[in-house]
């Protein structure tokens, strides 16, 4: 089985559709640009000590984030649908990660996946550190009420601030930072882990389970995805949920309810690995510990498990697209209009 969490293949930073700049850049910046052949160049590239690519590596990142770009050019692999390099095709990444799904050119197996509440802090702690902060623009209200927006989401850009974020100003990032944390996590990490369950669950004849990491304590990965100079909420960021499941420096028995979650992850992720089930019939110990029965995610019948201090079987992942919002953002009042009408209806 596969256990894949927090996005997947399928978000469109995981691969990187051009990757001539960011050949161009790291042979600038390591010295190989001296030479004329690619020949030349690659036998250079080859004898440059990992660390300078490393730092190449981070050195384009910061830069494109402080022109706006997500940061991973020349991280993720590339597509290559010709192979003139005599390197073995298996290793080559020649079609796109959705055709391998659609072609069924998979290992068939089944898959666990899911994603945490908050992910969307680490997209909206990055903007803030790397593009708002360089650029001077976290106080500037023009640009974060009329441009952010456009340049996160170019032209889907006014319908998804009214699905998202409704009549928020989004100068006042202490009010819109949550709406952004579920823009930033629906568009970059949860959406993909949520189609990749879709197309498992529709191509696959194995089953898919599907969870929302939902519970909050006091140790998180927040003080890493922000900059220590703001305040911005992170609430349950990328990677929280690791904590839970492998050795990590956090004490997770001194905050209500911690203990019993790690030890249903514990066996719920133990019982996938050997079972290919999360809770088997064969071994029942997830009974013991107040777990429901994990119902398959199926394209039909999309279940998904609420992982909190009560684990819950639900029904339909969209309704989290805006939860930290919901939970967390201004509550809009109803227009007079709608009032009206419901007093009417009623």
């Amino acid at each position: 089985g596969v256990i894949a969490e927090s996005g997947s293949a399928l978000d469109h930073w995981a691969y990187d559709e051009d990757s001539t700049y960011a050949t161009w850049y790291y042979e600038h910046y390591v010295g190989c640009d001296i030479y004329e052949t690619e020949d030349e160049i690659l036998d250079c590239m080859r004898k440059v000590p990992f660390q300078d690519l490393v730092e190449a590596s981070h050195t384009l990142s910061k830069e494109d984030r402080k022109h706006g770009l997500l940061g991973f050019r020349g991280c993720s692999p590339t597509i290559q649908t010709f192979n003139d390099t005599k390197l073995d095709f298996d290793n080559i990444l020649y079609q796109h990660p959705r055709d391998f799904m659609i072609n069924r050119d998979f290992q068939d197996v089944p898959f666990l996946t899911g994603a945490n509440r908050e992910e969307g802090s680490l997209i909206v702690g990055a903007m803030y550190q790397g593009f708002l902060v360089p650029n001077n623009l976290t106080n500037n209200a023009t640009y974060l009420r009329e441009e952010m927006l456009r340049d996160m989401l170019l032209s889907i850009a006014k319908s998804m601030q009214k699905r998202y974020c409704g009549h928020i100003d989004l100068a006042d990032l202490e009010v819109s930072q949550y709406c952004l944390i579920d823009i930033g996590g629906a568009l970059l990490l949860k959406a993909g882990s949520w189609q990749m369950s879709n197309y498992h669950s529709y191509y696959s004849k194995y089953k898919t389970f599907y969870y929302s990491f939902e519970f909050d304590s006091d140790d998180s990965m927040g003080n890493w995805v922000k900059s220590k100079s703001s305040n911005l909420y992170t609430g349950i960021t990328h990677a929280d949920e690791l904590q839970y499941i492998f050795a990590m420096p956090a004490i997770m028995d001194d905050f209500p309810g911690q203990k019993t979650v790690y030890e249903r992850m514990t066996l719920l992720w133990t019982n996938f690995a050997k079972y290919l089930d999360p809770t088997p019939d064969e071994d029942s110990k997830w009974k013991d510990l107040d777990i429901p029965k994990w119902t398959p995610y199926e394209f039909e019948d999309p279940h998904f498990m609420v992982i909190d201090a009560n684990f819950t079987v639900l029904e339909d992942y969209s309704d989290r697209w805006t939860i930290t919002n919901d939970q967390m953002g201004p509550k809009v009042e109803a227009k007079e209009s709608e009032v009206k009408c419901a007093h009417k209806e009623g």
